[in-house]
């Protein structure tokens, strides 16, 4: 799937399921990031964007790029009172009519992002950081550890260490269970 349509399927859903919500540039990250990895794992569907650790968890360039260039088709705004500090983005008119018009190239990952933004689009930024950072490591320690998989107290010693001693260990370890009750880890 064309990453420009995730991340105006991503701003439409959001709106949807929260109409007077603020969704600024980490949050559509963090939302596109966890669209991506859960859409990968259900329909083994490739989604080329790359997302490296970041100061506010996984970040993706590409898409920071693309979500500049939607703004310049005049395909999203943003309408924030102060963009130099926070975005607040939204669907230009144009945008509708492009989603609509491509919608058929959305397919299955329609429900992957309603899915997510309907899981993720109501918490605060922070919380997201924090959840993509612990699935993010989670993954790559099971890309290390193979069949062992990685272990709790890795996993959480490992975000504590790239966010920097942001987040005390009780929360990380309960955003971490949290995760696996939602099933999003195992």
């Amino acid at each position: 799937m064309d990453p420009k349509l995730l991340i105006l399927k991503t701003i439409e859903k959001f709106v949807q399921a929260n109409p007077t919500g603020w969704l600024g540039r980490t949050a559509i990250q963090k939302l596109c990031y966890f669209s991506k990895e859960l859409g990968s794992k259900e329909l083994g569907a490739p989604f080329d964007v790359y997302f490296q650790m970041h100061q506010y968890g996984p970040y993706s360039e590409r898409l920071a790029q693309m979500l500049f260039q939607l703004e310049i088709d005049d395909l999203i705004e943003d309408r924030s009172e102060d963009p130099a500090r926070y975005s607040n983005f939204r669907l230009t008119p144009n945008g509708k009519q492009h989603l609509a018009d491509k919608n058929g190239e959305v397919g299955a990952w329609e429900k992957v992002v309603s899915d997510v933004t309907a899981a993720f689009g109501r918490l605060p930024t922070e919380d997201l950081e924090l959840l993509s950072s612990i699935y993010y490591t989670h993954a790559r320690q099971i890309a290390s550890y193979r069949d062992a998989g990685p272990r709790r107290e890795a996993v959480v010693h490992e975000v504590e260490r790239l966010k920097g001693h942001r987040f005390p260990t009780p929360r990380i370890d309960a955003a971490y269970q949290a995760m696996i009750d939602a099933r999003l880890i195992a």
